[in-house]
């Protein structure tokens, strides 16, 4: 019963460990930021990420 839930949890845990670097792969790179691109970039459905940078 031990063995089936330690091999259980390794093969959860390896494809895990598989798919995450696919799930979080983000766009090669970058535009700088200009009035109206968030809008455009949403509006043609395409993914974006921000950066924020605060003083606080």
């Amino acid at each position: 019963m031990k063995l089936n839930k330690l091999m259980s949890g390794l093969i959860a845990l390896a494809l895990f460990a598989i798919t995450i670097p696919f799930a979080a792969h983000a766009g090669d790179g970058t535009v700088a930021f200009k009035p109206g691109a968030l809008k455009a970039a949403i509006g043609r459905g395409e993914t974006v990420l921000l950066h924020y940078k605060s003083t606080w």
